[in-house]
């Protein structure tokens, strides 16, 4: 539970005092009635959430990266059953024992936040806990996995398609090279997949980082919402998968010095920025507090780590981790997840709608040359490996069905599939 004031400094205490008591209050019993208003309510804010493509998406995600992550519908089963005893119970048994932590922040002194921390724990008088427990995360082989599930709204023709990459865990320069990339990339996406390509009315590519287990991750997303019933769903999402093995590639490659080094400058520029406010800088900061690192000074060891970049291919040691390719697509209404089965004829269509692409007008519509990137990249290649290789080969070799086979997972069994998965246990902080 967190709870959050600002405002005056000196009427702070006050306000959260009378937070605090109200939560504490037994005197006040909720009537059934009450209650069963409140829970209908969040019942229908799940249910409606969950007809939304982009939120059953990232939903999913979560369920398979995460260990305490809970289905939609498991959600909405458990509150059904939900008595007013059993949220009494719940609230007994949460408060009796806790670890507690304040973040104080602004115009008030060390004491004043000490003050705060000793009254909560005076009027609450839980047995302490020492540590925090964080979250075990998922530990997945090297490869791409598949998932596709039907929407749960059959009046909703809209499908959200998303490609995760995910780095695995992170130390800063990983993180600030990922996100230099996702700079970089995040317009051409748009130019391409959008305006070209007319996807959808939302396209766009994100870099990303968390911490559910007390350990930096970090990735890239790109992300689709378009219309299943102009699409089909291998289309665009071999338009996806051939921004991201073709035309990203070929981007890096050709891209100016000059560019490149605006890009670094324009990126630091942002990190420089000061916050509009105080609550700015807390929500910027919440990542270190949650994770117990208290690494404040995040922004400023970015900008001194891209400072040091000099090179489009500045080499950055990365963990193999996995590729995941999570894919949804519309009609269903009751919310059962109804997975649909995918295999090698589904990856065909794929790769149909990756080789119809033309790479060279594709790379000038982001504003780049094919000529350029394949001279860059074979030069890269000789000078490395001391010998030359077929242009034809040197970005498609991975799109080879045989290749990938080896490192495909098709998850026709969401839980089946969540049952064998292996888990980093989270830290205690």
């Amino acid at each position: 539970m967190r709870i959050c004031v600002s405002g005056f400094s000196e009427k702070l205490f006050c306000f959260y005092s009378t937070i605090l008591d109200h939560i504490l209050d037994q005197t006040q019993d909720l009537s059934k009635e009450y209650f069963e208003s409140y829970r209908d309510a969040v019942l229908q804010i799940y249910y409606n959430e969950a007809l939304k493509p982009n939120v059953l998406n990232t939903h999913l995600q979560f369920y398979l990266l995460r260990k305490e992550a809970y289905l939609i519908t498991d959600l909405l089963s458990a509150l059904k059953n939900l008595s007013v005893a059993d949220v009494a119970a719940y609230k007994q048994q949460f408060l009796s024992t806790l670890h507690i932590t304040i973040y104080a922040y602004g115009n008030i002194t060390r004491q004043d936040a000490i003050s705060f921390f000793d009254y909560t724990v005076e009027k609450i008088r839980p047995i302490p806990r020492s540590t925090r427990k964080l979250i075990d995360t998922s530990i997945l082989d090297p490869g791409t996995y598949y998932l596709r599930v039907m929407n749960c709204n059959p009046n909703d023709v809209n499908m959200c398609l998303a490609r995760i990459h995910l780095l695995g865990e992170s130390d800063i320069k990983q993180q600030c090279y990922n996100k230099l990339l996702a700079f970089i990339l995040s317009e051409p996406a748009f130019d391409y997949l959008r305006t070209k390509e007319t996807l959808g009315y939302t396209v766009y590519l994100r870099y990303w980082r968390s911490s559910p287990g007390g350990t930096l991750h970090s990735g890239i997303s790109l992300v689709a919402y378009s219309p299943a019933n102009k699409y089909s769903i291998d289309y665009v999402a071999g338009r996806l998968t051939a921004f991201w093995r073709r035309i990203a590639p070929r981007i890096i490659a050709a891209m100016p010095s000059e560019t490149f080094k605006t890009s670094v400058e324009s990126l630091i520029s942002v990190h420089q920025l000061e916050d509009p406010n105080m609550m700015t800088e807390f929500e910027r900061n919440w990542d270190e507090i949650m994770e117990s690192t208290a690494n404040f000074n995040y922004r400023e060891e970015c900008v001194v780590t891209r400072s040091t970049g000099t090179s489009n291919f500045d080499p950055v040691d990365a963990i193999a981790n996995p590729e995941l390719t999570k894919t949804t697509v519309s009609n269903s209404y009751c919310l059962d997840f109804d997975t649909i089965d995918t295999n090698w004829e589904t990856l065909r269509n794929e790769y149909t709608s990756i080789n119809s692409i033309d790479i060279t007008n594709a790379l000038m519509t982001c504003g780049y040359d094919e000529k350029q990137a394949m001279d860059f990249m074979m030069k890269s290649y000789s000078n490395s490996n001391g010998n030359t290789i077929d242009s034809s080969l040197l970005l498609e070799h991975g799109e080879n069905e045989a290749n990938e086979q080896k490192a495909m997972v098709f998850i026709n069994n969401l839980f089946k599939f969540r049952s064998t998965i292996q888990y980093q246990t989270g830290r205690n902080v």
